[in-house]
């Protein structure tokens, strides 16, 4: 069984499939999307999506809540504008006039193809990472919050006018509101973001200071996972030197692990049978939990040097560093291995 998996969704990697068909093999499983997505290959060219795992990640995953969530936060930060490598607030832009406007958003929604159902991609300045998933944390509550309210509203036979501004339409609705105040809750919000910027300016023009917690918690190259809510961020800084990091928000029963033990219990495959190759942090995951790994990055990065550094995988037969990349890395690993 060869199965592949990708950060990509099913749309986006048919058609760079169909451009390279001609190259590669075809796989027999694709797990897709950091593992939000299983498809097998079927006999008339087309993918079929494993419906069983869908539904076992949707049991505890509200991706509307998730998307209304993640919007209202990309929302609050649309004034964060990131200006010669500084993160400058709405407030200091308004103050500095129109030659500050310039610049690039801090936080924005991802490239098209790297979002879906379950997998919502957010590219972050570094400064703001913690941020950013505390906030998203706190109004997946608060979405969850106002749907259980308008849902006891409703079946409590509650006057609708009621019940109808907490919703999932009460998109802009501030966290202040379900104490009384939305004006008093929008103060204390701006209170305690101002006092956060003051913090992270203080941080950064503080020479020779340690790491900041964001970049404690992320890392320079490094990917981190973190449950809450049955939701996981999934962190990538990007190359060349990390100032943006690429935020994925999925369900937690996710991951290109846990697609893979799916794959391989519904089709009754022994563990240590597989063979598994990568070359990103995304990859380290899979690679650490199959029997034998390929590290296809001749200058691997810290999670995968780790691994290499271990020497064996958790079937113990090893891990192999090729020099090459790529399939051609793949077959020197496996060549190495002595599985070929």
């Amino acid at each position: 069984m060869f199965a592949t998996t990708r950060c990509r969704l099913m749309q986006s990697l048919d058609l760079s499939w169909r451009a390279q068909q001609a190259a590669l093999p075809r796989p027999d499983v694709l797990l897709l999307g950091l593992g939000t997505h299983v498809a097998y290959a079927a006999p008339d060219g087309s993918w079929v999506e494993d419906k069983q795992w869908a539904a076992h990640l949707d049991a505890s995953y509200d991706a509307d809540a998730v998307r209304q969530a993640v919007e209202r936060v990309v929302r609050q930060m649309a004034g964060v504008r990131v200006v010669g490598g500084r993160v400058i607030s709405s407030e200091e832009r308004e103050e500095g006039g129109e030659g500050q406007r310039q610049g690039v958003p801090a936080v924005e929604y991802g490239i098209d193809r790297q979002q879906g159902t379950r997998k919502v991609c957010l590219e972050v300045h570094k400064s703001l990472v913690q941020r950013v998933v505390r906030e998203v944390e706190e109004e997946l509550q608060q979405v969850l919050l106002e749907e259980r309210r308008h849902t006891a509203l409703g079946s409590g036979g509650g006057a609708a006018g009621g019940g109808s501004g907490r919703g999932r339409g009460a998109a802009t609705q501030s966290r202040g509101a379900a104490s009384g105040g939305v004006k008093v809750g929008r103060r204390v919000k701006l209170a305690r973001r101002q006092k956060e910027q003051a913090q992270e300016q203080q941080q950064d023009s503080s020479p020779g200071q340690a790491d900041s917690p964001t970049e404690a918690a992320v890392g320079k190259d490094s990917v981190t996972a973190r449950r809450v809510c049955h939701v996981q961020f999934v962190l990538q800084p990007r190359p060349p030197r990390g100032q943006w990091v690429t935020v994925d928000v999925i369900p937690a029963a996710a991951g290109k692990a846990a697609a893979l033990r799916h794959v391989l219990q519904r089709f009754g495959v022994d563990g240590g049978a597989v063979v598994a190759a990568g070359d990103t942090e995304r990859d380290a995951e899979v690679l650490a939990a199959a029997a034998a790994a390929v590290v296809t990055a001749p200058r691997p990065p810290p999670r995968l040097r780790e691994l290499a550094a271990a020497g064996v995988g958790s079937g113990g037969r090893g891990v192999a560093v090729a020099s090459k990349t790529g399939a051609a890395g793949v077959l020197e690993g496996l060549q190495l291995l002595g599985l070929l």
